[in-house]
């Protein structure tokens, strides 16, 4: 669903007939959907990673710290560039 928001605003800017226009609401959809993204597929990764070995042996309180732990980074990133790109 998300993608299909960014979808909707070319399709409506799209009809307005402006090349210009167009081009700068694709530029801002790329900037929007790759920078808070890249972070987040990182993060997730490393918590993948991790949260795997420690379910290996059987250590679920060692799971729930890192799940705690990769939200609290989540946070701390998303908020710089929430302020960036408003």
């Amino acid at each position: 669903m998300l993608y299909l928001q960014d979808q909707i605003n070319l399709i409506f800017v799209a009809r307005l007939g402006d090349s210009e226009q167009l081009a700068a609401v694709g530029l801002a959809n790329m900037v929007i959907m790759l920078l808070p993204y890249s972070f987040m597929i990182g993060v997730n990764t490393a918590l993948e990673t991790l949260v795997a070995q420690a379910f290996g042996s059987n250590n679920l309180r060692q799971c729930g710290l890192y799940l705690h732990r990769a939200v609290f980074i989540i946070i701390i990133i998303y908020v710089p560039i929430t302020i960036a790109l408003f």
